[in-house]
């Protein structure tokens, strides 16, 4: 079992497409194929499901995929540390976040940091908040930006950290029943709103 094959197998979840991972890895689409069906041989197990909606890991390919992804971020632990012992920084972090910050808060700072740490590559995966902290129980990505406060088990297991408090505020239509009010307490109300976007 190769270190590549791991990474090929977690880029195609990631990416539920064959011919992405290959793009994201910089490979050909067969290359990926072949990893994925070597890999298949070696654990004697079908560890992804192929369909129209695109690629999914099979029940025992959850399995594996969580390994994959421990394995990966210890060897890249390996390659971080002797980097660090000869006074090198580079390597890679994987950054999770809601649409909204990557596309306002990220931007600045992932630019300073690259300015700070140029050897660093910074891979930013975007999905809402639940996703970002289902990422972080993964080990999918080093690091989180999450909305506050969450509810979900997996945010009791974190650690957490403001970086930006936001002023809560609703948008309704003019002829919407909470048009214009104002009031502290009328938050209760949107429980019993059809449809609430965040």
């Amino acid at each position: 079992m190769e270190i590549q094959q791991l990474r090929v197998l977690v880029s195609v979840v990631e990416e539920a497409s064959f011919t992405a991972a290959a793009r994201r890895l910089h490979l050909t689409q067969s290359g990926v194929s072949r990893a994925i069906s070597n890999l298949e041989k070696e654990v004697g197990l079908t560890l992804l499901e192929r369909s129209r909606s695109g690629v999914r890991p099979t029940e025992p390919g959850e399995r594996v995929l969580a390994h994959a992804r421990t394995s990966i971020a210890s060897i890249e632990a390996i390659h971080q540390e002797v980097s660090a012992l000869y006074g090198l920084e580079r390597g890679s972090v994987k950054v999770g976040a809601f649409p909204s910050v990557c596309s306002t808060l990220l931007p600045s700072l992932i630019a300073q940091f690259e300015t700070q740490y140029p050897g660093v590559r910074v891979d930013l995966s975007e999905g809402w908040s639940v996703e970002v902290l289902g990422w972080l129980e993964d080990r999918a990505i080093d690091v989180g930006f999450v909305g506050l406060p969450l509810d979900e088990p997996e945010a009791r297991r974190i650690e957490t950290f403001p970086v930006v408090r936001d002023r809560m505020v609703t948008v309704v239509s003019t002829g919407h029943p909470l048009a214009g009010s104002p009031k502290a307490g009328e938050l209760q109300r949107l429980e019993d709103e059809p449809f609430i976007l965040p």
